[in-house]
């Protein structure tokens, strides 16, 4: 391999992107960071103080969160578009300052209705809106360099893995779960807000929504070329069959993790280990998605999404069966680790494949859909989850039958990948 040819392939050459691209990169950063506060792993080590609070079973508790995370799906269809008409300022603005307002509802929230209103804007907020303006903002504005983008940018994510759950625990021992919340809140305000929009200040490309699609990517080794890709409606992504064998794959791991997350107290007891430990885990898991993200990222740029996204995802369905059979911390610690390595590697794949696939002039529509299709995932799982812990299930148990559906999604991913491969011949050899 020759030398350029090697830079082109090794994680050094993010230096150069970053130099070049590093406010719009950070701002990625920042707002995937952001996420935390409305994911389920930090609102899962909240669980048993809100059930406590307004005496709920488990259970009941799940129901509410996936009634919560079902409405969220709805709304998002009609709030993920609003990237496609607003400024990244005024979108930015607004989305922080309604998550911060959610997160203040939650600490001085006295009644149920109050908390399962706060619950909903935290989590369509947080879990749906932030990631959004990431995920959308790295893919719309980078074309050649689009994978190793959003790999950066998707560090966020695991550094808010990292230590957000750990403050948590702390935040839980020491200040109790309503003052955590005020806490939450100001720090959105006092320090997210104003960063991200302070970067956004400071970035070098054009944000206009009136932009042509085919740019030549500033940072694209000089050449002049250009990516013309024919834009989608969300209307014919919904009829085109490669959406349907893709998507299982894609929500696949926020269903089953948002169960296990929001019910890391039951896993916690299930491995013998402490809520301490689980948060320790949750640390190896942020490092080994950290490691997948940045070391994927150029190879997804190289090869396309094609070769890769089904093989990354293949490392996920390993690691629940790894669950099944785990014991102790070390287990405990593995899992998260494989886990959180397998969706780190998968991450700049899906990310690149939704804009090479449908364009990226309604791609805040189209996303918008896919993350309903996320969300509606994740409102599934604590009901189904509580009811069965409910019933004396473990989640390992569980982790049985979320084995044999990753099986059957990475079939169908594995379907569409054949098919569109041999087009891709096809028409190299036309």
């Amino acid at each position: 391999m020759e030398t350029d040819e090697f830079e082109r392939f090794f994680p050094m050459n993010y230096w150069k992107f970053i130099r070049q691209d590093w406010p719009l990169i950070c701002f990625g950063f920042v707002a995937a960071f952001m996420t935390g506060p409305g994911q389920t792993f930090f609102i899962g080590i909240f669980r048993d103080s809100f059930s406590g609070a307004y005496g709920l079973t488990l259970g009941e508790f799940g129901q509410f969160y996936s009634a919560v995370s079902l409405v969220s799906a709805a709304v998002f269809l009609w709030s993920g578009k609003l990237i496609d008409q607003w400024s990244l300022q005024k979108v930015t603005t607004v989305f922080v300052l309604v998550f911060a307002a959610s997160a203040f509802l939650m600490a001085g929230s006295f009644h149920l209705v109050v908390m399962v209103l706060a619950l909903f804007g935290v989590r369509h907020l947080g879990q749906g809106l932030m990631g959004h303006i990431s995920s959308t903002t790295m893919a719309r504005y980078f074309v050649h360099n689009r994978a190793k983008a959003i790999s950066l940018a998707a560090l966020g994510y695991a550094v808010s893995e990292a230590i957000v759950p750990i403050l948590a625990v702390s935040l839980l021992n020491f200040a109790g779960w309503r003052l955590s919340w005020v806490i939450v809140g100001a720090i959105l305000l006092g320090a997210g807000l104003p960063l991200a929009l302070w970067l956004l200040k400071a970035n070098r490309r054009d944000l206009s929504l009136e932009r042509e699609q085919e740019t030549p990517d500033a940072v694209s080794s000089g050449a002049d070329q250009t990516v013309a890709v024919r834009d989608y409606t969300r209307g014919e992504v919904l009829r085109d069959w490669r959406f349907w064998c893709i998507i299982p794959a894609h929500i696949s791991s926020s269903y089953f993790l948002t169960g296990v997350f929001l019910n890391q107290a039951s896993l916690a007891d299930e491995l013998g280990i402490t809520m301490q430990a689980i948060a320790l885990c949750f640390t190896g898991f942020a490092a080994a998605n950290m490691v997948g993200t940045v070391l994927i990222g150029p190879i997804v740029d190289r090869f396309g999404y094609l070769r890769t996204y089904p093989i990354c995802y293949l490392g996920y369905v390993g690691s629940i069966f790894f669950l099944i059979g785990a014991e102790g911390f070390w287990g405990g610690l593995l899992f998260y680790s494989f886990v959180g390595f397998s969706l780190g590697l998968a991450m700049p794949a899906a990310g690149s494949l939704w804009p090479e696939l449908y364009g990226v002039r309604h791609l805040g529509a189209i996303r918008s859909m896919i993350v309903a299709f996320f969300v509606l995932s994740t409102g599934l799982a604590p009901a189904s989850f509580g009811y069965l812990i409910d019933r004396g299930w473990e989640v390992r148990q569980i982790a049985v039958y979320g084995a044999l559906y990753a099986v059957v999604a990475w079939g169908l991913l594995g379907l569409f990948t054949v098919m569109e491969l041999r087009k891709e011949r096809a028409l190299t050899s036309a």
